[in-house]
């Protein structure tokens, strides 16, 4: 699942620390975010779609 791994890096990975240190977030500011995706892995109807596609161009 999604939602448990991207809320854990959320509070506990090289970008959360980032975040902090470069003023981007605060500590409690990335738990709501965790929070928020462990809400949505949660619900019945939560879903997420990632889209991938390659173009090729010849010149």
């Amino acid at each position: 699942m999604v939602g448990p791994l991207v809320g854990g890096a959320a509070t506990a990975s090289a970008f959360a620390e980032q975040a902090v240190a470069y003023g981007l977030a605060t500590p409690g500011e990335l738990r709501g975010i965790a929070d928020a995706w462990l809400r949505w892995a949660a619900a019945d109807d939560g879903w997420l779609g990632m889209l991938h596609g390659e173009l090729l161009v010849r010149v």
